[in-house]
C-alpha cells in the first residue's frame, strides 16, 4: 500500500470515528485526545520471518478492527469497522 493510500485510509477512519462519536470521551479518565492505532497484521512464514498481510478495510475477507488508544492513560478501545460504517450517525449513547 502507497504511503498516499494508507493516508486515505487514515483520513476515512478518522472521519469515520468522529461521525460515529463526535464527543468521544477515554472510558476510563474522560481525555478527548486519542490515537487511532494502524491495523497491522503480521503472518509468519515457515522460516519464521514476519511478513505484512495488506488488508482493505473496507472490504475485507474478514472483520477488520479499528483501535483507539487514549493519549493519555492509554486505555484501548476497539469497534468492528464493518458495524461503524454501517451504524447511524452519530452513535446514540443509550
Amino acid at each position: 500500500m502507497s504511503q498516499v493510500e494508507e493516508k486515505s485510509v487514515f483520513d476515512d477512519l478518522s472521519a469515520l470515528i468522529k461521525e460515529s462519536f463526535p464527543d468521544l470521551r477515554c472510558l476510563r479518565c474522560g481525555h478527548d485526545k486519542f490515537y487511532l492505532l494502524e491495523e497491522n497484521i503480521y503472518l509468519a512464514k515457515q522460516d519464521g520471518s514476519l511478513f505484512r498481510k495488506e488488508i482493505n478495510i473496507f472490504k475485507a475477507e474478514r472483520p477488520s478492527i479499528t483501535t483507539l488508544a487514549c493519549a493519555r492513560c492509554g486505555h484501548l478501545e476497539s469497534h468492528m469497522t464493518e458495524i461503524l460504517v454501517s451504524a447511524p450517525k452519530p452513535i446514540p449513547r443509550e
